[in-house]
């Protein structure tokens, strides 16, 4: 039975029990609030309001609230194969040594997702309408102030292909990041990982610096955040405080309550073995109230008390903790209780019973940890120092010491190949704390020997000032040690009265290029059909994000986007190719797909995405597939030497690939995506035209308007597919099952008939099983 299934009927069994009886009063602080939970959350995301920033939480299509009102609910999830996706297990290369020891395992917000939303797919971002043109540096910085919960919150993304490449975008930790970048139309797909499960208050604020001087800070706004425990209530409850006080006090010898912890016996599921079971015992069996949770005084969950009983299974994390009880009768016959505190470590057990019982609970609710500073900061010492350090024969490090030890600020910049010194090959990204800061990367075989390099320092907002933008003398590589000593600048506070012109915006063949920053093709859908449209985040044409015609723009590909392959290589692709990379390049333009804004619930099963060509150069391949780091195999999910042009998308999702061109020119596609509905009929959207303009030399002739490429027209498909085909993360057992059962005869139980499915892809060459099938 598939996980998912299996929750369903225990909640439901759960609520059919609850119905017998008087419903507990549940008491979540967080309960009446927003939840934002299983889907795509950018939270928080900074939006320009009324002259300011304010900081809300999105919900993909389902819109945004201010994340005071809002709550993340991180709970269980699994993956399609059932494998945990709720877990994290630090990595044994050291790179996360200042969360704990290498294997410990701790409650984790996925960076992608696979097969489902479960717990959650949650990043942070900007929108494409912050007005960064007004702003020093053209840059904001979303900081978090302070920070209250059990434990502690990080922000990263993690590749186990190149551990030392670790991005550490946020954390509440002493020597965590607490500022991050931001710019018009940002967002991030990252891993929020939580050393102890419970309600976790962050509060932020987003600020920048006019050109003119002025500091511009948005109030400070808590996000309350619940790791583990049930999910909040829609509508608010009574506080436990209230309960409590409003539950009889009375001698409980007779009532002869026991709590108790202990590693989780039955182990069913992926990530079981790091669970521990909480449970409630009463000796009348016809008891009922509701159990509060705390973990070192801070709120965990509430359980209702059913029968006399109540148990819940949770991940605590194997730091040492503080459980404690409070119980609350339904009833005004029975006696309310408060434990003493359970001393928790990992896989032990412990109890306690009502002959201990405490007359308060502790409450660490209040205990705010401040971690940033917010007020202005100035600057005393000028100098600013730049050197690389190798790590390893494949890694570098580039660091970065201000002679001001208070200086705060970011690491940008990057290397620049000789054949193109305005795009990056690689940008640098890092924070500057404390006076020092540093960025790692890879540069295995030597990838950007001979490029410049130009390192750009950003001032953060709260500095009076203190930019860099320069080159470091000399080409990078060949066993050469560039390194910089020089002076920040002290930025101007004069008013700026200089009318701000428009920025430039490059044509190819009359159309506006869009060549970095973020957009999606984006499905919709009406009650009776489909629509395709580009969602534009990049605020290159418009100052805001705006859904457009996908043949009204070209995406713009510069010569900085060449790669080399190098290891694993794909079969489609050259040794040289342009590569659009999965995650976001700041000089590379990201596109994405998403089918956020349809309701899976009218259709019946995926939708299905179509990028078939009309036009490529002559002899050119391309494709998209998923990285390995991110999904566990290299999973192409088009390919043009296979005719391969379909994507299936199980559910509703905003994605990233990597899209790979063979050579430069122009590529046309049409585009469309297409569904069955519940009632059977089947809608496609109207094919759209997508236009990719790749290398520098293409951007400049069709510059011109009137460029007319010496393409050959792609001939459709033969035999084109009549039954769309699975791709990674849809129902491609399914599918198969659906083929073994006809060809076999065999009636059989949903694990057989993928058993059969798996045996058939495993054997029968994939050109073959498509022709079987009907693909």
């Amino acid at each position: 039975m598939h996980p998912s299934f299996r929750r369903s009927v225990a909640i439901i069994a759960l609520c059919s029990a609850t119905v017998m009886y008087s419903p507990p009063a549940f008491a979540g602080p967080d309960d009446g609030k927003t939840v934002a939970t299983k889907g795509h959350v950018d939270a928080p995301k900074t939006f320009w309001e009324n002259n300011n920033f304010v900081l809300r939480s999105e919900r993909g299509s389902k819109g945004s609230e201010l994340i005071d009102d809002s709550v993340i609910w991180i709970g269980k999830g699994w993956d399609e194969n059932e494998k945990s996706k709720y877990q994290f297990s630090l990595p044994t290369d050291h790179t996360m040594d200042f969360i704990g020891r290498p294997g410990q395992t701790f409650y984790t917000a996925p960076d992608l997702m696979n097969g489902n939303h479960e717990p959650i797919w949650w990043g942070f971002g900007a929108d494409s309408a912050l007005p960064v043109q007004d702003f020093r540096n053209e840059a904001a910085s979303l900081d978090i102030i302070s920070v209250t919960g059990p434990g502690e919150m990080e922000v990263f993304v993690y590749d186990d292909t190149n551990p030392h490449l670790l991005r550490h975008f946020l954390g509440t930790s002493e020597n965590s990041p607490h500022s991050s970048i931001l710019t018009a139309g940002a967002h991030t797909h990252n891993s929020t990982l939580f050393t102890k499960p419970g309600r976790y208050q962050v509060t932020y604020h987003t600020t920048a610096r006019h050109k003119n001087g002025t500091l511009i800070a948005s109030p400070p706004s808590t996000m309350s955040i619940q790791v583990g425990g049930q999910e909040p209530k829609a509508e608010k409850t009574l506080s436990t405080q209230e309960r409590f006080d409003a539950a009889a006090s009375m001698e409980l010898a007779a009532d002869d309550y026991t709590f108790k912890i202990a590693p989780k016996e039955k182990q069913e599921k992926s990530g079981d073995e790091h669970l521990s079971t909480l449970s409630f015992s009463a000796k009348d069996t016809s008891l009922s109230g509701t159990l509060t949770l705390f973990i070192d005084g801070y709120f965990l969950t509430d359980l209702p008390v059913t029968n006399g009983q109540a148990s819940w299974d949770e991940m605590l994390g194997e730091f040492d903790s503080k459980i404690q009880a409070v119980f609350t009768p339904n009833d005004q016959q029975h006696g309310r209780w408060i434990s003493e505190e359970l001393s928790y470590k990992y896989k032990q057990t412990s109890g306690t019973t009502s002959a201990t019982n405490k007359t308060t609970w502790t409450d660490s609710s209040n205990m705010q940890r401040q971690v940033q500073p917010t007020e202005d900061i100035q600057l005393s010492n000028p100098g600013i120092h730049a050197r690389f350090e190798r790590v390893n024969e494949t890694v570098n490090r580039l660091i970065v010491e201000a002679d001001d030890p208070s200086y705060i600020g970011f690491i940008h910049g990057g290397f620049y190949s000789k054949h193109n010194s305005q795009y990056a090959t690689m940008n640098f990204e890092g924070l500057i704390r404390n006076g020092r800061g540093q960025f790692t990367f890879n540069d295995d075989d030597g990838i950007y020997d001979d490029d410049s390099i130009q390192l750009k320092i950003i001032p953060h907002p709260l500095m009076s000032g203190g930019s860099l933008d320069t080159p470091i003398g000399g080409r990078y590589g060949n066993n050469k040690t560039p390194r910089y000593d020089g002076i920040l600048t002290i930025d101007s506070t004069q008013p700026d009265t200089d009318p701000h012109p428009k920025p430039h915006i490059a044509t190819c063949n009359n159309k506006p290029v869009l060549d970095r920053g973020h957009v999606d093709i984006a499905a919709s859908m009406t009650t009776h059909s489909l629509q395709t449209t580009l969602h534009d985040d990049t605020a290159i044409v418009d100052n805001k994000s705006v859904d457009r015609r996908l043949d009204q723009v070209v995406l713009g590909v510069h010569d900085n986007a060449i790669k080399t392959q190098r290891k694993d290589k794909l079969k489609f692709l050259d040794d040289n190719y342009y590569l659009l990379p999965q995650t976001q390049h700041n000089d590379i333009i990201w596109p994405g797909y998403s089918t956020q804004a349809i309701d899976y619930s009218q259709l019946d099963g995926s939708v299905y995405l179509t990028i078939t060509p009309a036009s490529i150069p002559s002899g050119a391949s391309w494709g998209a597939f998923l990285d390995a780091s991110l999904s566990g195999d290299n999973q192409i999910l088009l390919d043009s030497t296979t005719n391969d042009h379909l994507i299936e998308v199980g559910l509703a999702s905003h994605a990233h690939t990597n899209w790979a061109f063979s050579s430069a020119g122009l590529y046309t596609f049409k585009v469309s995506y297409s569904a069955k509905t519940k009632a059977g009929k089947r809608i496609t959207s109207a094919p759209s035209t997508l236009t990719f303009a790749i290398g520098d030399e293409t951007l400049k002739k069709c510059a011109t308007g009137n460029y007319i490429p010496d393409n050959k027209p792609t001939p459709p498909n033969p035999a084109p597919p009549t039954t769309e085909k699975p791709k990674p993360g849809g129902s491609s057992m399914f599918n198969l099952d659906t083929f073994a059962r006809a060809l076999f005869g065999i009636v059989a139980s949903v694990g057989a008939l993928t058993t059969i499915g798996a045996i058939l892809a495993k054997f029968i060459p994939q050109p073959l099983l498509r022709s079987l099938l009907g693909r």
